[in-house]
């Protein structure tokens, strides 16, 4: 949990924090393509999420996959150049969550050579669904077969459930004004920040950057919140995902009223 430590209070408009993902993922992949039939429909990079606001001049395109990316640097990524052969296969798998499972297989490509961001990881705090555990390590079974079958891969297929439990728990979703939730991501210091129905505490992704600024007065030593789940969904509906995400049963005052 995320407090205020300053000796003083932080005044509504400040910026709180200004963080970057350590790794993030779009839910549909399809979403950095672009439509011809329906060209109007937004693009984002395949590997930050950034939004391309001029995909057909200032997109990158990978030649073998075909998706698009907001820089050459993206484009060419150890992480994408690694995933590009087998992420169709990837695909191919029994998954309901596309971002899910492609920030799994970045975090398994990136803790091969990156300890520290490993260690980021393994620090964000987890529980484990017992009426998930079954499908998820079959899942984790079957991405590790596959990513041993291109490189030895540095974790163990406990360590792929742990990792996956982890991203359930903590991924907080990309959004852009008017365009709902596209993607999902972890941060280091952004995914510890508790959940409020009344937060105090506004999150704005901008350029591949979350950027947190407070929206009302937060004392000494009280806590920055954030919404994890949608606060305009039918109350029953938002207290059935924070139990299922972060296991937190709310007893705000939004959460009372029927």
């Amino acid at each position: 949990m995320m407090m205020n430590t300053r000796d003083e209070r932080i005044e509504e408009g400040t910026n709180i924090l200004i963080e970057k993902p350590i790794i993030a993922a779009l839910h549909h992949p399809s979403s950095s393509t672009i439509s011809f039939s329906r060209p109007h429909l937004p693009v984002f990079c395949f590997l930050c999420c950034k939004h391309i606001s001029s995909p057909s001049s200032s997109g990158h395109q990978c030649k073998n996959c075909e998706y698009l990316f907001c820089s050459k640097e993206c484009a060419l990524d150890d992480v994408h150049t690694t995933e590009c052969p087998i992420f169709d296969s990837v695909l191919d798998m029994p998954i309901e969550d596309a971002a899910a499972v492609t920030m799994l297989l970045r975090i398994i490509i990136k803790s091969t050579n990156d300890d520290s961001f490993l260690s980021d990881i393994l620090s964000l705090p987890f529980h484990q669904n017992q009426e998930m555990l079954f499908m998820t390590q079959m899942l984790c079974v079957e991405l590790h077969k596959l990513v041993s079958a291109k490189f030895k891969p540095s974790l163990s297929i406990n360590q792929l459930v742990q990792i996956m439990f982890i991203i359930d728990n903590n991924a907080y979703p990309i959004s852009i004004p008017l365009i709902s939730a596209y993607g999902s991501s972890l941060m280091k210091q952004g995914s510890t920040i508790a959940h409020s129905c009344e937060p105090n505490t506004h999150v704005n992704f901008d350029n591949g950057i979350f950027q947190f600024h407070a929206i009302s007065c937060i004392l000494p030593h009280q806590p920055v919140l954030i919404n994890w789940v949608n606060i305009e969904i039918p109350t029953l509906t938002r207290k059935e995902e924070l139990w299922r995400k972060k296991r937190i049963i709310c007893e705000c005052k939004r959460c009372s009223d029927p």
